[in-house]
């Protein structure tokens, strides 16, 4: 990834510090995965002994909502998203230096988690909708109600902030306006009640590099209008004193090349070079305008030094779960109107389509990068095949161009996997095309899964944001000496038992006849003798992770 350019050097980190028959045949009762909770997780972590209860999904026209609501509530909490050790707030300091607990502690407060599925029929229409919420002040994980135009109900959303999250400001100390993600002229705010009494409150998490989405998207809408050439040169030129996150570089590059190099390998240059290139028209504002115009004002870039496309922020780069699927189903084609925006014009309402947002050309690039992207480690785990942990995730196919003809192996970015993935691409059921994230603090995955040929018919988008980054880990890394992510596994394997858990829940059998392809087996936690320690971890690669790139340490 390179915001998800996590395994780099600690020092440098620390400086930059400063039709609904579908929907309600294909989520059954017996499909719900078991209650939870995994032993030590969210309820042995500190913070409020219950949240409110579950708030029933309102009726959105949707038969199947409430079923897949339920669905995803016990995937989230039942893949045990509190069961890491925390290696504290600054990068760098621990583990393996003085003064650093060994065993490191576990985590103090259940996370802020984000989740959204949209459950699609074979065409890409909505069948169903979910948003499900984890935090300290929703400890056992709560869904919320979607309505007719695919939004939460009842859901104050503020910005991410630090100071709450970690200290030194209480978690439920006063609000001010700014803390506000949605403005009062935005259509969405519409939905939480006068002073936001009535609402769930939820901190937003930031995305990390699952942002790079909105700067393709904005990219894509400029070439659409002609502001921008797909193949004409880009000549990246710093202003004195900006840099991208630390780096000082110029470069040339075309649009198409910088997109691909954004997302298939999450590259934090192409990211400074596309957002630069967006400065320097003029365009920032009026592609953060067009998100907003289509409905989806939770998504936004802010605070952006145009002098050289860098300085992202936590609370000024925004995305929510329910927003970005709604996003990546534009990108799908999704046929027909998806949802309704208030028409200032007319003082009525505007259907929004997929070629609302972007042309079918862009929508194709788009979408053939992110089934491109090369870190399938997160609710997808197909990087690793073969291991017994990290669980195992969608059972996505990996794009060929990461897979060593000889060997099996996959690299990305100078990453080598060490696993034979092959017998996985083999039994693979379904194609992922997704963004995943990661800096100190956050981690994310996003995107469209759709069923292979004669695989189990399951079509669906699924969006998770979360403050686990790198510094958290699965418990048996808990003595480990250096952080996992410079060696091992950079994301608690919660993720990829989410994805599992509604992957496995979702979707009709083969038509009578079709040879099934077989899955990739579930599995849990590997059995260890002392959880976190080297000794235990007999399938640990022998390789070390070569610091790369520059990471964010948020």
């Amino acid at each position: 990834m390179v915001i998800h350019s996590r395994r780099a050097a600690a020092g440098l980190l620390a400086a930059l510090a400063a039709g609904a028959l579908v929907a309600t045949a294909s989520v059954s009762a017996s499909a719900l995965p078991p209650e939870p909770v995994p032993a030590g997780g969210p309820a042995s972590v500190a913070g409020p002994a219950a949240g409110p209860p579950p708030a029933a999904p309102s009726a959105g026209g949707r038969p199947g909502d409430a079923a897949l609501a339920e669905v995803v509530r016990r995937a989230v909490a039942g893949a045990g998203f509190a069961d890491v050790v925390d290696f504290g707030l600054t990068e760098g300091r621990c583990p393996g230096n003085p003064g650093c607990s060994s065993p490191a502690r576990r985590i103090r407060h259940v996370p802020n988690v984000d989740t959204a599925v949209l459950q699609l029929d074979g065409d890409g229409r909505v069948v169903a909708a979910a948003q499900v919420l984890l935090s300290r002040d929703y400890p056992q994980a709560m869904s919320v109600g979607v309505d007719a135009d695919l939004r939460p109900m009842g859901v104050h959303w503020y910005r991410w902030d630090v100071n709450r999250a970690d200290g030194p400001t209480a978690w439920d100390a006063p609000r001010i306006p700014a803390d506000d993600l949605l403005t009062g002229s935005d259509p969405a705010a519409a939905q939480v009640p006068a002073g936001g009494a009535a609402a769930y409150p939820f901190m937003s998490p930031y995305p990390a590099s699952v942002f790079q989405l909105l700067v393709a998207a904005g990219t894509l809408h400029l070439v659409d209008q002609g502001k921008l050439a797909l193949d004409a040169p880009y000549h990246y030129l710093q202003a004195p004193g900006s840099t991208c996150l630390g780096a000082t570089f110029t470069d040339t590059s075309s649009t198409r090349a910088l997109l691909d190099r954004m997302l298939t390998g999450s590259e934090n240059r192409a990211t400074c070079m596309l957002l630069k290139q967006l400065t320097d028209l003029g365009r920032l504002d009026a592609v953060n305008a067009w998100l907003s115009g289509l409905g989806l004002g939770t998504l936004q870039l802010s605070g952006i030094d145009a002098g050289s496309g860098g300085r992202w922020d936590p609370g000024r780069i925004t995305m929510t779960a329910l927003d970005t699927a709604r996003l990546l189903l534009l990108v799908n084609g999704s046929p027909g109107a998806l949802w309704q925006v208030p028409e200032p014009q007319t003082a009525g309402m505007r259907a929004i389509t997929a070629d609302d947002a972007l042309s079918a050309s862009s929508r194709h690039l788009l979408r053939g990068l992110l089934a491109d992207q090369g870190f399938n480690e997160v609710l997808s785990t197909t990087n690793w095949c073969g291991r017994s942990y990290p669980a195992a995730g969608i059972p996505q196919r990996i794009a060929p161009r990461w897979v060593d003809g000889r060997t099996g192996t996959v690299t990305v970015d100078g990453i080598p996997y060490g696993q034979d993935v092959r017998p996985c691409n083999a039994a693979a059921q379904v194609t992922f095309a997704h963004k995943t994230g990661l800096t100190y603090n956050f981690g994310g995955d996003a995107g469209i899964v759709d069923s292979l040929p004669s695989a189990r018919d399951r079509h669906y988008v699924i969006v998770v944001l979360s403050d686990l980054g790198y510094r958290y880990a699965d418990t048996r890394y808990a003595t480990s000496p250096s952080l996992p992510c410079t060696v091992d596994v950079c994301y608690p394997q919660a993720f990829a038992r989410l994805g599992r858990a509604v992957d496995d829940a979702l979707g009709t059998a083969p038509a009578a006849g079709a040879p099934a392809r077989p899955a990739q087996s579930p599995s849990g936690p590997a059995a260890t003798g002392t959880p976190g320690t080297a000794a235990a971890q007999p399938d640990w690669p022998a390789f070390v992770r070569r610091p790369r790139g520059i990471a964010l340490a948020f």
